[in-house]
C-alpha cells in the first residue's frame, strides 16, 4: 500500500474517534446489565490534569479475610514466636490430672545423671507440689548405685555382684553389649532371663529399700516391665521396701516403683552416650511404655560427651543433625507429651596450659537450642544457667565441680538439678 493511503487511513481513524470522543454522553450508553463508556479528549490526548480540590476514583478491591480494614487502615496481626514454655504445655497441662491419675516424667541423660543426680530435684519439686511416690523405673540389676535406694539381686538368696546377675544388653555403651533385634525397652538395656542365668536358679529375688527420705521413699505399686506384657503389683501405700520374686524365663526391661496419682520421675543415665542412639531402639517398645505410663514430659540432657571431640563448625551441625533425627523419632514415640532438650554444662579443657572453656561451646549451645526450637521441643541450656563460658572454674572453687572440669560433684549437680527444676516449676505458675 502507497504511503498517501496509509496516512489518509490514519487521519481518518483518528478523525472517527475524536468525533465519537465529542460527541460521546459522558454518563456512557447502557445496553442491557452493561455501561458502554467513550474517554473525553483530555483523557485521551493524556492532557487531563488534577487540581487539589477534586478526588480521585479508586476502584474497589476485594479485601482478603486474613485483612482486617477499619477508617481506611490496615491492622497488622502480630505473630509471636512460641516460647520454650508454650513448649511444654502438653505436660503443664497434664498436671491438672495429677490428683486422680499419674504423669510420667522420663529424665534421660549422660553419665551427669548416675546415681539419680539432677533428677531427684526434679522429681521432689513435683511431686511436693503435684504429689506422687517412688523412684520410677529402675533396671532389675543395678550397676551403679544410687542415693534414693538400695537394691539388691539374689538367685537362690546368693546376692549377685555387679559382674553377675542376668544377662544384659545395651543399646549405648561398649558395641559388644548391643542386641541382634533392638529391643531395649525404656531404659536403652535389658535382662534376659533364660540361658544366661546359672542352672538351677530360676528363683529370682529382687529386694528394694528407699532410704525415707523425700517424697520418692514410699510407693504404692510396682510395674514390672517384661516382654509381652506388664505386670503391676499393688502394695500398701506406706511402702518403703519390698521382696519382688521373679519366676521363669523372659526378658525384663525395668521395675519401676510408682504412685497410682501424682508425678513419677524416671531416671535413666547412659554413660558415654551422646543422645544418638534412640532411633536405633524398637519403637514399639518405647511407644508402649510412654502411653501406659502417661509419660508426659520426656527431657533429653545431652552434648557433653561429643565436646572433646569437635574442631570444627562441620561438626556441630553433623551433631546437630542427628540429634534432629533424635527428636523426631521421640516425638513419633511420644506424641502426647512435650520434649525438653537440656544441653552440656560449662566444660573445661586445657588451652597453653590453662583450663579454659571450649571454644566451642556457645556455637554448640546455639545449634542444639536452634534444632530443638525448629522441631517444636523446649531447649534449657545448662551452659548459660551454669553462668556461661568459664563458669565451671567458679564452680570448682566453690566444690561443685570435680578436678577434670566436666563433671560436678554431688553438690554441685544438686545445684544443676534445682536450677532445672526451679526453671521447669516456674512454667508451671504461668499455665
Amino acid at each position: 500500500m502507497r504511503p498517501f493511503f496509509i496516512a489518509l487511513f490514519t487521519a481518518c481513524c483518528l478523525f472517527m474517534l475524536g468525533t465519537a470522543c465529542a460527541f460521546f454522553p459522558e454518563q456512557g450508553i447502557a445496553v442491557g446489565s452493561l455501561t458502554i463508556r467513550m474517554p473525553n479528549w483530555e483523557q485521551l490526548s493524556g492532557n487531563e490534569t488534577t487540581t487539589p480540590t477534586e478526588k480521585m476514583s479508586v476502584a474497589a478491591v476485594p479485601v482478603a479475610e486474613e485483612t482486617i480494614v477499619t477508617n481506611d487502615t490496615i491492622d497488622t496481626v502480630v505473630v509471636k514466636e512460641p516460647t520454650d514454655y508454650d513448649y511444654m504445655q502438653p505436660f503443664y497441662a497434664s498436671l491438672a490430672a495429677s490428683d486422680t491419675t499419674s504423669i510420667r516424667v522420663v529424665h534421660y541423660g549422660d553419665s551427669q545423671l548416675e546415681g539419680d543426680r539432677m533428677t531427684i530435684d526434679i522429681r521432689r519439686a513435683l511431686q511436693k507440689r503435684y504429689g506422687g511416690g517412688g523412684v520410677g523405673i529402675i533396671p532389675l540389676h543395678q550397676t551403679i548405685g544410687s542415693q534414693c535406694l538400695n537394691q539388691t539381686l539374689y538367685f537362690n538368696d546368693v546376692a549377685q555382684a555387679v559382674n553377675q546377675g542376668p544377662k544384659r544388653y545395651l543399646a549405648y555403651g561398649p558395641k559388644d553389649k548391643r542386641r541382634e533385634n533392638k529391643v531395649y525397652g525404656p531404659m536403652a538395656q535389658v535382662a534376659v532371663m533364660n540361658d544366661s542365668l546359672v542352672a538351677g536358679s530360676e528363683n529370682v529375688r529382687l529386694y528394694i529399700a528407699t532410704y525415707k527420705k523425700g517424697t520418692e521413699a514410699y510407693f504404692n505399686r510396682i510395674r514390672v516391665l517384661r516382654d509381652g506384657e506388664d505386670s503391676l503389683v499393688t502394695v500398701r501405700d506406706s511402702t518403703w521396701q519390698y521382696n519382688l520374686r521373679l519366676q521363669g524365663k523372659g526378658d525384663i526391661y525395668g521395675v519401676s516403683l510408682e504412685t497410682d496419682r501424682g508425678v513419677i520421675v524416671d531416671n535413666i543415665p547412659m554413660r558415654g552416650c551422646a543422645g544418638t542412639i534412640f532411633t536405633q531402639m524398637d519403637r514399639r517398645a518405647l511407644k508402649h511404655y510412654f502411653q501406659v505410663t502417661r509419660t508426659r514430659l520426656i527431657i533429653m540432657q545431652y552434648g557433653g560427651n561429643v565436646m572433646p571431640y569437635t574442631s570444627n563448625r562441620t561438626q556441630i551441625d553433623n551433631y546437630a543433625k542427628r540429634v534432629r533425627a533424635q527428636l523426631r523419632y521421640m516425638k513419633a514415640c511420644a506424641p502426647d507429651a512435650a520434649i525438653l532438650f537440656v544441653g552440656p554444662s560449662d566444660m573445661l579443657t586445657s588451652i597453653n596450659g590453662n583450663k579454659q572453656s571450649y571454644p566451642l561451646l556457645p556455637a554448640m549451645d546455639a545449634a542444639l537450642r536452634e534444632t530443638a526450637h525448629n522441631e517444636g521441643v523446649a531447649y534449657w541450656s545448662l551452659f548459660e544457667a551454669m553462668g556461661g563460658s568459664g563458669a565451671m572454674n567458679k564452680w570448682m572453687q566453690q566444690g561443685l565441680a570435680a578436678g577434670d572440669g566436666v563433671h560436678f560433684t554431688r553438690k554441685g549437680a544438686s545445684r544443676a538439678g534445682q536450677l532445672l527444676a526451679d526453671w521447669i516449676m516456674e512454667g508451671a505458675k504461668t499455665k
